[in-house]
């Protein structure tokens, strides 16, 4: 047997107002169709639902044949809470099935609402965070029967610690005050949610979400310097002095002539070297000249 519904939620309802529910009762994997000699017993908590179960005395749901007795109950929200309501199958007084299904009774006119509904801090800084209980959209100011649950959903990403106040309650609320305050610590880098319930003695009221972001530390970015290019070194031309030319004293008839002859070659040669090399010094300082005006511009 199986209820056509495993879990439902409803509000607190006015009178006239409600939540209807069936039973299905099978065989093989098939819908009992022949349920003339079954009825259901419904059990369930009264103070937080109204429960009227019936039947069919015709026209039966999944193609039942009439009647199809109480298999069908409706339901009336009373108080908030939670709950759950059970049904046997009874048939010539015993017990041949039974099955379950979870209730929320909520109410409309209590909001929970954070302070932030989106939070984004640093990994490794704290997070201060206010939960606000309303009823009919007004602060409840005596809250001294109230208590929050506060929850983190990834607990490597951010805890949570929920506290009161020591010295003096905030939003005018009556002392002592609940713990509406929390701490997260962001452990690590990412994203998660915090869920928080109010709960008025043992009946859950409501619950609110409030999404999480951690960024991660910034990581130092080392830059090495470059090291500065130097010009290259410009050796200065070397200019080969004028040879010393040795001549016989002895030989008095040939020195004028043979020694200005040797002399002039020798002066001739040394200057044709030195223009060659100073022609090559040029070439150099002109190709550096240019290198350094592409590389720093005019």
């Amino acid at each position: 047997m199986e209820p056509s519904e495993q879990s439902i939620k409803i509000p607190v309802s006015l009178p006239y107002s409600g939540y209807g529910i069936n039973v299905l009762l099978k065989q093989n994997d098939q819908i009992v169709l022949d349920q003339g000699d079954v009825s259901y017993k419904w059990t369930y908590n009264d103070k937080y639902i109204n429960l009227s179960d019936t039947g069919f005395n015709s026209d039966c749901p999944y193609n039942i044949s009439s009647p199809c007795n109480n298999l069908h109950a409706n339901l009336q929200g009373v108080v908030p809470g939670n709950l759950e309501v059970t049904v046997n199958a009874i048939k010539n007084g015993t017990t041949i099935a039974s099955t379950s299904l979870r209730v929320e009774v909520s109410d409309d006119s209590y909001t929970l609402e954070p302070s932030e509904q989106n939070i984004i801090f640093d990994q490794g800084t704290d997070y201060g965070v206010n939960v606000l209980f309303k009823k009919d959209g007004y602060l409840i100011l005596d809250q001294q029967n109230v208590f929050y649950v506060w929850k983190s959903y990834n607990q490597n990403i951010v805890t949570v610690y929920d506290r009161g106040f020591e010295n003096g309650c905030p939003y005018d609320l009556v002392a002592p005050c609940p713990n509406i305050n929390a701490v997260l610590s962001g452990k690590n880098a990412g994203k998660t949610k915090i869920e928080v319930e109010v709960w008025i003695g043992k009946t859950l009221i409501e619950v609110t979400y409030i999404d999480v972001e951690v960024k991660g530390e910034l990581q130092p970015v080392l830059i090495t310097p470059k090291k500065p290019t130097l010009p290259p070194t410009i050796k200065p031309a070397q200019i080969i002095p004028e040879p010393t030319i040795q001549t016989n004293p002895n030989n008095t008839e040939n020195i004028d002539n043979n020694y200005e002859g040797e002399r002039l070659l020798r002066i001739e040669k040394s200057l044709a070297e030195l223009n060659n090399k100073v022609d090559k010094q040029e070439n150099i300082l002109q190709k550096i000249l240019s290198f350094f005006k592409r590389l720093f511009g005019n």
